[in-house]
């Protein structure tokens, strides 16, 4: 099975349906992907087989959701700590309704973020940020301003929370995607999303049919503004929850 095929098929087993130019996107995205891990770490194994099923494929998951939640009405998806765009670079190409933030603080990444948004043609919709989320989130122009937020592998409930919630405006979305075993986050972290203005709306199972990995989407609403003192510096962050 060729790479295109094998996109296609197996987004078809998460429910989503990729147009021909889509693959063809994804097709360009894992190019750049593979000759960029040659020189800076970008992911552990970029070879496409790999990336599809580990990265796309947990990344795509999330459109079923992110349609029901908007049924496709243009929006604003912020993803925090974007690395190597996993999920919010996949997520603009998967969603042409999107527009997209990615935050990333490593300028490296960002080059390579900046660089795949150009030769995928998605740049219109795609803005790369080379900045600590916890600053960002302080800006006129970011702060409770999106329908959506993500943050893949940056840390446990709460501090995915803070990081995210105050990005978004009221009835907005955090999806936090977890592995099951970390689902034991969830009840700790409920005190400071309530702080925060958000609540736990509903944890989704879900499985990649890929790798048969059983994970969780954990859907967090935004139900009242944040408060100004949030997100604190990220040592404070580190240091402590919120109380």
């Amino acid at each position: 099975m060729d790479v295109m095929t094998s996109i296609a098929e197996k987004a078809k087993l998460v429910n989503v349906d990729l147009t021909a130019e889509q693959v063809e996107v994804l097709e360009i995205y894992l190019k750049e992907l593979a000759a960029f891990n040659e020189h800076t770490n970008l992911v552990s194994n970029a070879d496409a087989s790999v990336v599809i099923d580990n990265h796309i494929l947990d990344s795509l998951t999330l459109v079923p959701v992110i349609q029901r939640l908007c049924e496709e009405r243009e929006s604003g998806l912020i993803d925090i700590g974007s690395g190597a765009g996993f999920p919010g670079l996949i997520l603009a190409v998967a969603c042409p309704y999107l527009n997209v933030t990615l935050v990333e603080s490593i300028g490296k990444k960002c080059n390579f973020l900046q660089a795949c948004a150009e030769s995928m043609s998605v740049e219109s919709r795609v803005q790369v940020f080379n900045e600590r989320a916890e600053e960002l989130a302080h800006g006129r122009d970011f702060r409770e301003s999106f329908e959506f937020a993500t943050a893949r592998a940056v840390g446990n409930v709460e501090m995915i929370s803070e990081f995210c919630v105050p990005f978004l405006r009221s009835g907005g979305y955090l999806l936090a995607q977890k592995s099951r075993a970390q689902l034991a986050e969830v009840d700790p972290a409920r005190a400071a999303l309530q702080i925060l203005g958000g609540h736990v709306e509903e944890i989704i199972d879900i499985v990649n049919p890929a790798t048969e990995k059983d994970f969780a989407l954990v859907l967090i609403k935004k139900v009242k503004s944040t408060p100004a003192k949030y997100p604190r510096s990220f040592g404070q962050i580190k240091k402590s929850g919120i109380k």
